[in-house]
């Protein structure tokens, strides 16, 4: 099973990089058997055909972007290091999902500190070279301790002309109880001058106007030097204008749009659950997530990947998700 992943376009070739499960496990062993791995195809629909593995397990939800001195860095939940345990081996008997890691009560408002992560890079023109890809471990600094990074950070990576890279976070989810007062699970915003590091934030404590409510954010900029992000807009059953807490609903993806990258529109729907194939038939997936685009270089999108999950209940294809990229008609 694949679970999402990012696309880019070097030379005549398409580069996936792909949240896989090892050891023939499913989505339900994301957090112990998530690895990243590279794959290749000739058209952006691919098929893909996997190379190697980039980033040992744990590590998750890749985007990889490349920059102005050529090259690929590829920014992730998890850094290739075991935190939840062992990963499983699904290939006998089903076992148990892991259990989660508990949940660390919250820092107290105004307390910062630096955090570190680890993002994987190498040289475009030797990115199908397993030798190439080297660690890199960078910071955010004066990060407020109250998003709990890095929890389900989710990075939305933008390389900038000049070499900056500001990266859109997704903080985690701070109090128990519902609506702002008690806490927000929503997005900010940091920069650094280069895709090294270190990386401040720069926007306000939170940028979106709506609390739990998306995740899986994608940012990318247009021709016109606007700003654009979308989500995995959750909760969404299509009978209002806003999600409601139920279960993954006919709309999955969100849109926003901003002027200088820091003060966002409010999220409107872009996408649901269905995808039109080309013989004329459609399918409704159970779930659509992990939203990324593959963006020319004149800042059009041209093509959405995501993680989807068909509805199986049974059989020996019961938990399998597959990582679908389609094509998109722009005006």
């Amino acid at each position: 099973s694949s679970w999402g992943g990012s696309v880019l376009r070097i030379k005549d070739k398409y580069v996936m990089f792909a949240a896989e499960m090892t050891n023939e496990c499913t989505l339900r062993h994301w957090t112990t058997n998530s690895e990243v791995v590279l794959a290749v195809a000739d058209t952006p629909t691919g098929p893909y055909k996997e190379k190697f593995q980039v980033i040992p397990p744990w590590a998750h939800n890749p985007e990889a972007i490349l920059t102005p001195d050529g090259t690929i860095v590829v920014y992730t939940l998890g850094w290739g290091l075991p935190v939840h345990g062992p990963p499983v081996n699904c290939a006998g008997a089903p076992s148990p999902p892991p259990p989660r890691p508990p949940t660390p009560p919250p820092a107290p408002p105004g307390t910062f500190h630096d955090v570190h992560f680890l993002i994987r890079h190498a040289p475009a023109d030797k990115y199908d070279e397993p030798s190439a890809w080297q660690a890199f471990n960078t910071s955010i600094v004066d990060f407020p301790a109250e998003f709990k990074f890095p929890g389900n950070w989710n990075p939305a990576p933008v390389a900038l002309p000049d070499g900056r890279v500001r990266i859109m976070v997704h903080t985690g989810w701070s109090g128990t109880g519902s609506g702002t007062t008690l806490g927000w699970s929503g997005e900010v915003i940091v920069e650094a001058p280069t895709w090294k590091g270190p990386y401040r934030m720069i926007s306000s404590k939170d940028i979106t106007n709506c609390t739990k409510c998306e995740e899986d954010p994608f940012m990318w900029v247009d021709k016109r030097n606007n700003w654009h992000v979308i989500y995995h807009r959750m909760f969404d059953n299509s009978t209002g204008p806003s999600p409601s807490p139920s279960a993954e609903g006919d709309w999955s993806g969100g849109h926003s749009y901003s002027a200088d990258g820091l003060h966002w529109s409010p999220i409107t729907r872009c996408y649901n659950t269905t995808v039109q194939l080309v013989d004329g038939t459609h399918v409704t997936f159970n779930s659509r997530e992990r939203p990324k685009l593959l963006v020319g270089p004149d800042g059009v999108p041209t093509h959405l990947s995501n993680a989807v999950q068909p509805f199986q209940t049974a059989g020996p294809d019961s938990g399998v998700t597959h990582t679908l990229v389609v094509p998109l008609a722009m005006e």
